[in-house]
């Protein structure tokens, strides 16, 4: 399954750099697919390959970090 998840809190390449070690760190380097920048302070990570119980995760990873919430 390929999704889409909407991050609120990201507004340069370093939030970018954060979120893809923090997923990587974690197991989900293969599942990456992009992570990109977004008008108004907001980015989106498209993962690839993932089940449901992977998205939950991912979004308890991301939420976890400071200033970064899934939207």
């Amino acid at each position: 399954m390929e999704k889409t998840i909407k991050v609120n809190g990201m507004h340069c390449n370093a939030c970018v750099m954060l979120i893809r070690i923090e997923l990587e760190e974690n197991g989900f380097e293969k599942n990456i697919d992009s992570i990109n920048l977004l008008e108004d302070n907001k980015g989106q990570v498209k993962v690839i390959n993932i089940k449901d119980e992977d998205e939950t995760k991912i979004i308890s990873l991301i939420n976890n970090l400071d200033n970064y919430e899934v939207i």
